[in-house]
């Protein structure tokens, strides 16, 4: 459930839909989705198909926020450093994921 408020809250980011939140918003659903990919990696190995979907989508909202140069622009240096950062941080696990889910 929380992950998919992020989802929400991130898609609201990336259209501007909401205006432009705050950087403590911003930061606080860093935090969330640091969490979340942190759980996954340490336990990767022992993830269901739901939770790569769910991290494979993470991935791809952080890519296209990433890649939207006008909204990457108005972020502050450090959120734009632990964005790029979280989006490395989704790869790990993913691939052990989805090895460990073909067996």
């Amino acid at each position: 459930m929380r992950i998919g408020l992020c989802f929400l809250y991130l898609a609201l980011i990336s259209s501007n839909l909401a205006g432009f939140p705050t950087s403590n918003d911003i930061s606080d659903i860093l935090h969330a989705l640091e969490k979340i990919v942190s759980f996954y990696t340490s336990s990767a190995g022992e993830s269901n198909l739901d939770g790569l979907y769910g991290l494979k989508v993470v991935e791809g909202v952080l890519k296209e926020l990433i890649n939207n140069s006008f909204l990457f622009s108005l972020l502050q240096d450090d959120l734009k450093q632990r964005l790029k950062l979280l989006l490395l941080s989704c790869r790990q696990p993913l691939l052990v994921g989805i090895k460990a889910v073909e067996k």
